[in-house]
């Protein structure tokens, strides 16, 4: 009798606990991946504010700030001019057109 009452105890906190476990599995990756988007989006606007002033104004492009990141990261960074040319990338070749 103790042993029914104990198997079924423990049957009802596997179910229990499993239940519980897939819905927080679910959200923790949402959450995950919500901070990995707002992670990716706040460097690409810090890098973009340090090629920004370059851009509008001619001055050549150094493109070390975005090699760290990439070395860094292991992302690759593409900066573009108005045109869609490449003027840094850290993957392929410059000047690429990115237009359609």
């Amino acid at each position: 009798m103790t042993r029914r009452l104990l198997l079924g105890y423990v049957a009802i906190v596997l179910v229990l606990a499993g239940s519980l476990a897939i819905p927080f599995g679910i959200v923790f990756a949402e959450r995950q991946r919500e901070q990995f988007a707002v992670a990716l989006e706040r460097d690409a606007v810090v890098l973009a504010t340090v090629y920004e002033d370059a851009l509008q104004h001619g001055a050549p492009i150094d493109p070390k700030s975005a090699d760290s990141y990439a070395q860094r990261t292991g992302a690759r960074v593409v900066v573009v001019d108005r045109s869609g040319s490449s003027v840094v990338d850290t993957g392929g070749e410059v000047p690429h057109s990115f237009t359609n």
